[in-house]
């Protein structure tokens, strides 16, 4: 594991560092064959060769490396799409004019190119408020009630699953955050949480 790990940071943070230091080895391990008459100078011309062939197979091997872990082509990899709005009612109207109606659907989209076998999920939402100590955050909604739910199997690149549903709010609620904990095993934990402010959604219905 700290073997990839420094593989990792040499090939992606460090690349030039990574690139400069590998020129400067191999250039040093042949000029010190020559300064050692390991080799003739008559035999410039092969040293050059072979110096100029060792580089590009290690510098290869570096940009392959560098791909691998920018890429990332065998790492899981999720996006969330959200669709959040409310509805809301006036004293008018038979519905509580004390509640609103937050519906959404939320999106989850596999965009790496590897299955993303079975897992866990579990769904949060609060609203969000201000407060002279700060912000403010209220349970509204948890899916499911305890626990985590369980999901299917996602395919790559065209694959998803969503969460779509409707709950009452209170009427003045102006913000919620929304917060989807997915555990893809028991080392592995992928979150998302997003704030959304709703003071102005469907202002038309009021």
């Amino acid at each position: 594991m700290l073997r990839n790990r420094f593989l990792e940071a040499a090939t992606t943070k460090h690349l030039i560092v990574a690139i400069s230091s590998v020129l400067v080895i191999v250039v040093g391990i042949f000029a010190v064959l020559l300064s050692f008459k390991v080799t003739e100078l008559d035999k410039l011309a092969k040293f050059v060769d072979a110096v100029f062939k060792a580089m590009a197979i290690l510098l290869g091997m570096i940009w392959t490396l560098n791909r691998y872990y920018v890429g990332r082509t065998d790492e899981i990899r999720l996006r969330v799409d959200s669709d959040v709005s409310t509805v809301r009612y006036s004293e008018t109207e038979p519905q509580d004019s004390d509640l609103a109606l937050l519906i959404f659907r939320l999106d989850i989209v596999n965009i790496g190119t590897v299955l993303i076998p079975a897992y866990q999920q579990s769904l949060e939402i609060d609203s969000v408020t201000p407060s002279d100590k700060g912000t403010v955050f209220s349970s509204l909604y948890r899916w499911p009630d305890s626990g985590m739910h369980p999901g299917g199997p996602i395919e790559p690149n065209s694959g998803w699953a969503a969460i779509n549903d409707a709950i009452p709010i209170p009427a003045g609620t102006r913000a919620v955050r929304i917060y989807i904990e997915i555990e893809l095993s028991h080392e592995n934990t992928w979150t998302w949480h997003k704030t959304f402010g709703i003071s102005e959604t469907n202002a038309n219905e009021k």
